[in-house]
């Protein structure tokens, strides 16, 4: 915050003669942000906004500077009020679009003190650009000026092929805020969340997602991976909050993971980040009707390790699973878990002698899948040499990357005399 003697200056500066003096005392208020203006004495605050109106309407007329006041009075906020009158002369046609934005956007940050704007966005909207459109969208909700013809025309915003990513998130904001569920609105914010390479629009994107509903598909798995990963500090605290605003503690939030599993394309990877705390719900994704999401649920139990003990005899039931990749999961979790070769090497061995899926020699499904059984025994080692025979066989496949596969796990578990003696 500047100093009070600071501030005098500055509104001393705005009221002079000189354009240059002028210029630098805007570019200095510039700085200032939101908070910093709760803390003005509001008498000052009060001396700001008259000379900020002057300067809108007697002083500055170059755009950028007329930008900047405007974005000053935007960060002052509703106790700017007494500029709405301006703000809304400069909505009129002929104003620069730049400077209408600005204006829309400081009525909307001034709120419900600038209902008089209400019916001139509204009537601005339909001959506004895409960016225009986006902001005086966020006004009209912050004002709180909403009703069906302005819902009609945010739909058709969002609908529009030509939008930015910028106008893209900034729609959904507003669409979030007014509670217009669309198709596809809460997808977008997840997949901007997780994967978008712009820091603001991740930032801006797991705000809204705060405003859909927890059971939604998509929506808590992205919050959980950007909570947990996202490498801006500021991002994982809006996570954070917006699950907070979901009402939803770590473990619930984990369970919306686990039962979306089999649909979503973040779950797996938010139960990853999260850690052992996603073991109990893991457990119950064991039990799952569906192959795939208890595959999954092993799979990610597995890279836990020794953290995941407590679903030691839940993988053990799963290794008598009806599908061969659940059984195949549940072992590979299993020795990750406990090191305890007894259990996992039969089935191992049953899974590579099981008559290969019923597929021809050559299919990729049967190559993956034997690489993928010869490879976990490889990674056990010498507590392994019960499988010897059966990798012997197999190092004579017909697939030559099994055949080479099978040989390097046999020089792993067992010393070549051994090996040449089989």
């Amino acid at each position: 915050m500047i100093a009070t003697g600071q501030l005098r200056q500055h509104l001393q500066a705005l009221n002079s003669a000189d354009v240059n003096t002028r210029r630098d005392a805007i570019h200095a208020l510039k700085e200032q942000q939101e908070q910093d203006w709760t803390q003005v004495p509001a008498d000052m605050v009060k001396h700001f906004v008259e000379s900020l109106r002057n300067q809108l309407t007697n002083g500055i007329k170059q755009t950028s500077l007329r930008q900047d006041l405007l974005i000053i009075l935007g960060r002052i906020g509703a106790k700017a009020d007494a500029a709405v009158p301006e703000l809304i002369d400069l909505l009129k046609d002929g104003i620069p679009d730049g400077v209408r934005e600005e204006a829309a956007s400081a009525l909307g940050k001034i709120g419900k003190k600038a209902q008089p704007a209400i019916e001139p966005l509204i009537d601005l909207m339909p001959r506004s650009r895409p960016s225009l459109a986006v902001r005086i969208i966020l006004a009209l909700s912050d004002i709180g000026g909403m009703d069906s013809k302005v819902k009609s025309a945010i739909v058709g915003l969002w609908q529009a092929p030509d939008l930015s990513q910028q106008s893209q998130i900034q729609v959904a904001l507003a669409l979030c805020r007014l509670h217009i569920d669309l198709r596809g609105l809460f997808p977008f914010l997840a997949r901007t969340v997780v994967s978008n390479p712009d820091a603001n629009l991740r930032r801006q994107a797991a705000d809204g997602l705060a405003f859909a509903n927890k059971n939604d598909l998509e929506v808590v798995p992205a919050l959980i991976v950007c909570a947990c990963n996202d490498k801006d500090e500021k991002i994982r605290a809006v996570a954070e909050n917006s699950l907070n605003a979901l009402k939803l503690p770590r473990d619930k939030a984990v369970r919306i993971c686990a039962k979306q599993l089999k649909d979503s394309g973040y779950a797996e990877l938010a139960l990853k980040k999260v850690g052992a705390v996603a073991v109990p719900a893991l457990v119950e994704a064991l039990a799952s009707e569906e192959a795939i999401v208890r595959e999954k649920a092993a799979r990610i139990l597995s890279g836990f390790g020794e953290e995941a003990v407590a679903a030691v005899p839940a993988l053990t039931k799963t290794l008598k699973d009806d599908h061969l990749e659940v059984r195949l999961a549940a072992a590979k979790a299993l020795w990750n878990v406990t090191k305890v070769p007894d259990v996992v090497v039969p089935v191992l061995i049953d899974l590579l002698q099981d008559k290969d899926k019923g597929a021809p020699d050559e299919t990729e499904e049967r190559r993956r899948y034997m690489l993928t059984i010869i490879e976990a025994l490889w990674r056990i080692g010498p507590p392994a040499k019960a499988a010897i025979p059966a990798l012997t066989k197999k190092s004579k496949d017909k697939n030559r990357l099994i055949s080479e596969s099978a040989l390097n796990a046999l020089k792993e578990i067992a010393p070549p005399t051994v090996t040449a003696a089989r």
